[in-house]
């Protein structure tokens, strides 16, 4: 989330690691998905009425250029859009029963997380052990505590490094250029520092020039300092061949793109999975009953992670479509810290009508809440 030098249990600690997320959860460019079971893909609609303000999270940039929300991608219920460069939202386009299945699509991306508790590999690297330590350290001061309380915000953000770390080293995996591009055009609402030789994707510059870079394919050299004395990543641009000094803030890696877009299932083993899933990620986060779809996963036939999402209640045409990104343990969380730990784990400030005050809430057509991811 070992001054006991013990080694965490598996079950427990592996099954917060792997809780259900993005959005921001799930944020940025989508592509299409390979299938769908009950919305089909059809060339984009005109696009809905845009939210009364932009959706909160997300990496600190310059003022952005004027921008018009656009329709990525329609299906036979919703819009996606985007919503502000990067951050998305999925918008009805008709009036949804309670009930209905409104989308089916297949993992991009699956790993075994619950493995870092397993690998020797994995335990005994030099990033890793100390992580470990905190994790075990937490876990020993507050045994016989239950749910979220056993995983105070130290724990969590030592269990949020290891699952990076796991789904990067497995990321590096993933055969398909056209994937991991799909992949990697989803959120990172982390911008962690990247370790030496790993691959990186440039996002979010906003000048003329720096715009050009968005998109592409890097590799991060070390830190240096510029000739204003402030560090900069130094980045070699693979397909251009040059280096290029940029912000932390500008840079995304595979692991915190997995950080803020992952969900958790379980395998046909019962091992915890960690999943990516294209459309899914761009839903944004309204908390427990103030989401208005659910997910849920299966295995299919081909031993593919699927998500099945189904609207919780009556859905009007023009509403913003929200899930819940908290588990189960975050149940037992008052509102300040249910939002302490949104901010944490997917850096926005949650304002869905479960956190305002209920005079608020009244009439408050789009949930305004989430990692737009």
């Amino acid at each position: 989330k070992i001054a006991a030098k013990k080694q965490p249990t598996a079950p427990s600690l592996a099954s917060a690691s792997a809780s259900a997320s993005t959005a921001a959860p799930a944020p940025a460019p989508a592509a299409t998905r390979p299938t769908s079971a009950s919305a089909s893909a059809s060339s984009p609609a005109t696009s809905p009425a845009p939210p009364p303000a932009p959706i909160a999270g997300g990496p600190s940039t310059p003022a952005l250029r004027a921008f018009t929300p656009r329709v990525e991608r329609s299906t036979d219920y919703f819009d996606m859009v985007e919503l502000r460069p990067g951050y998305h939202g999925v918008i009805a386009t008709r009036a949804i029963l309670a009930g209905t299945l409104i989308w089916s699509e297949v993992a991009l991306f699956t790993t075994e997380i619950g493995t870092m508790w397993t690998d020797p590999s994995f335990q005994i690297r030099k990033e890793v052990k100390p992580l470990l330590e905190v994790v075990a350290r937490c876990a020993e001061e507050n045994k016989g505590k239950t749910g979220a309380a056993m995983y105070p915000p130290e724990a969590r953000a030592a269990l949020d490094r290891l699952t990076a770390l796991k789904a990067n080293d497995d990321l590096k995996n993933v055969w398909s250029k056209s994937v991991m591009d799909r992949i990697m055009a989803l959120q990172d609402v982390h911008r962690q520092r990247p370790g030496v030789g790993e691959v990186v994707v440039v996002d979010g510059l906003q000048s003329e020039a720096g715009s050009a870079l968005n998109g592409a394919e890097g590799e991060f050299k070390g830190m240096k300092k510029s000739s204003t004395g402030e560090k900069r990543a130094q980045v070699k641009l693979i397909d251009l061949g040059v280096t290029k000094a940029l912000k932390l803030e500008n840079l995304k890696t595979a692991g915190g793109v997995y950080r803020t877009n992952s969900f958790g299932a379980t395998n046909t083993k019962g091992v915890p999975v960690g999943c990516l899933f294209e459309v899914l990620s761009r839903f944004n986060h309204a908390c427990f009953d103030a989401a208005n779809v659910a997910k849920s996963t299966r295995v299919n036939e081909e031993g593919e992670h699927v998500a099945d999402v189904v609207t919780l209640s009556d859905v009007a045409e023009g509403e913003e479509l929200t899930i819940c990104y908290l588990g189960d343990d975050e149940r037992v969380l008052d509102t300040a810290q249910r939002r302490d730990y949104l901010n944490m784990k997917y850096k926005f400030e949650c304002d869905c009508a479960k956190c305002r005050p209920e005079h608020e809430a009244e009439g408050h057509a789009l949930a305004q809440c989430g990692a737009g991811k």
